[in-house]
């Protein structure tokens, strides 16, 4: 019990707002540093091409893989739900990095997954 409540707190504590306050930063490298701004122009003009959709997508895949090991279990989840997570996410939020957006589809797996095995 006690390890799922620190567990818990070490997850939340990056998606607190730190106003003043140090925290750890993550260096991200690669396509994870693009704008959803302009994943999107190339989801819904073609250009520069769907290399790019696949690509990022692929990173995004990646990095969900990666956390899923590092949190607490989270639900297995299919590529067409993560595509349409990324895609809601960065149409709602252009200014934020395919980085960002990948977070927050890891924070709403581990939050769904808290709710679905809630006792």
């Amino acid at each position: 019990m006690k390890r799922t409540f620190l567990l818990t707190i070490a997850f939340l504590l990056p998606f607190l707002p730190l106003s003043g306050q140090c925290r750890a930063e993550m260096w991200v490298y690669g396509i994870g540093t693009i704008s959803c701004e302009k994943l999107i122009q190339s989801v819904d003009t073609g250009v520069p091409g769907p290399e790019l959709n696949l690509i990022v997508l692929s990173w995004v895949q990646g990095y969900v893989s990666a956390m899923s090991g590092w949190i607490e279990p989270m639900d297995k989840t299919s590529s067409n739900e993560i595509t349409y997570s990324l895609d809601k996410y960065c149409r709602g939020n252009p200014s934020e990095t395919i980085q960002v957006a990948a977070d927050n589809i890891v924070g709403q797996l581990w939050i769904d997954n808290q709710k679905r095995n809630k006792p």
